[in-house]
């Protein structure tokens, strides 16, 4: 096949257009998804999570990205395992920015893990939905001699007396018949003496309708949680 000069030098120049234009970094850099896999953006970590040196709590990162890229992070590369890229990442402070960096793109993912102290083999014991242990507490203050006569609380006394479980009580302000400014005074000194375990804290006026804070304002969930605080203070 016979090609003229012209036409040569127009299949030619198009030709080094092409490989020009491909020696860029748009064409260098082809679409990928990248993502953390293991952690997740607010993870709470403690030693078993990884493991305690003289840097830190070091963690295994995991980044999820095809085969070929070069991962770094927080400048510690990573190395490539089926689809996996691992770093290992001292976790230094309570809350610690993760950012991995895909080298020859520059693409970029982060996010905030923290480290927890002092807190394995610890938990917290809370409960929800309360207040009508304290309607039966005073409805039989004229019999009861403390407060854990009342079974609720005689078996949460039990589980303290036994584990050193500490307990949450969240508690409302109302339910049928009843509110807390009706609540007997005659067992303070006794709440006062266990109030090393045993916590009263404000969850809601009342048990229905479900979620009443939905769509509140900031002044009536204010509003009910005094209510709540100076009742469980009186």
């Amino acid at each position: 096949m016979k090609t003229n000069r012209r036409h040569f030098v127009r299949l030619t120049g198009a030709a080094g257009t092409g490989l020009l234009i491909c020696g860029l970094k748009s064409c260098t850099a082809p679409e990928f998804n990248m993502k953390f896999a293991g952690f997740t953006d607010g993870d709470m970590l403690t030693i078993l999570d990884g493991s305690e040196t003289g840097e830190g709590l070091v963690i295994p990162v995991k980044i999820e990205a095809p085969r070929g890229l070069k991962f770094s992070v927080n400048g510690i590369e990573a190395e490539y395992d089926n689809n996996i890229y691992t770093a290992r990442v001292p976790l230094r402070d309570y809350s610690n920015k993760i950012e991995a960096i895909e080298k020859r793109t520059g693409k970029k993912e982060s996010i905030t893990l923290f480290k927890l102290k002092n807190y394995v083999n610890k938990y917290r014991f809370s409960l929800d939905d309360n207040i009508w242990f304290l309607k039966d507490i005073n409805a039989n203050a004229g019999k009861y001699k403390s407060i854990f006569e009342n079974p609720y609380l005689g078996f949460l006394k039990q589980v303290n007396d036994t584990y050193g479980t500490k307990v949450h009580i969240n508690i409302y302000y109302q339910c049928d018949g009843f509110d807390l400014s009706q609540m007997t005074d005659k067992y303070k000194p006794e709440w006062k003496d266990n109030a090393e375990w045993l916590r009263l804290s404000f969850h809601a006026l009342q048990n229905n309708p479900d979620m009443p804070y939905l769509n509140a304002g900031y002044d009536q969930v204010k509003h009910d949680c005094e209510l709540v605080k100076e009742q469980i203070k009186r």
